[in-house]
């Protein structure tokens, strides 16, 4: 059996950024993304159902500022609390905001909450943290 190629769409800490929660899922799509993932620091439903919105399947993780949320837990949308253990086709994935289970027990480990990308691959598991969306630690710039 040759399982479908993928392109896993990763990113983290959209905060109340809407505008730019919306650019990170379209330029995610405009690569070729076909599934997506979220570190956690929504805030808010609305940021969810952009997610919901683009037909993909998707996972998010709830972050420290993700309390409101809570509700919707296995109601309307996939979000999850931390760490969240799940597998996309055989790859097996670790996802959570706070990186406190760091442990290599799958493929990938993918964390939140600290702004700053980062990504190690160590004995055969990566390690991977997206930054954030929000440019709340590396504010945009407008080039000239």
């Amino acid at each position: 059996m040759n399982p479908k190629k993928i392109k896993i769409g990763v990113f983290s800490d959209s905060h109340r950024k809407t505008q730019l929660h919306q650019e990170a899922i379209e330029h995610l799509l405009s690569c070729g993304a076909n599934y997506l993932l979220h570190a956690g620091d929504l805030e808010i439903k609305e940021h969810l159902q952009m997610l919901a919105d683009t037909s993909l399947p998707y996972v998010v993780v709830y972050g420290n500022n993700d309390i409101n949320l809570i509700p919707l837990y296995g109601k309307y949308y996939n979000i999850y609390k931390e760490p969240h253990y799940f597998k996309i086709q055989e790859l097996k994935l670790k996802m959570m905001h706070m990186p406190y289970f760091m442990n290599p027990d799958v493929d990938i480990i993918i964390s939140g909450h600290t702004h700053q990308f980062e990504a190690t691959l160590e004995n055969g598991t990566l390690f991977l943290n997206p930054g954030e969306v929000c440019a709340r630690e590396k504010p945009l710039t407008v080039e000239k």
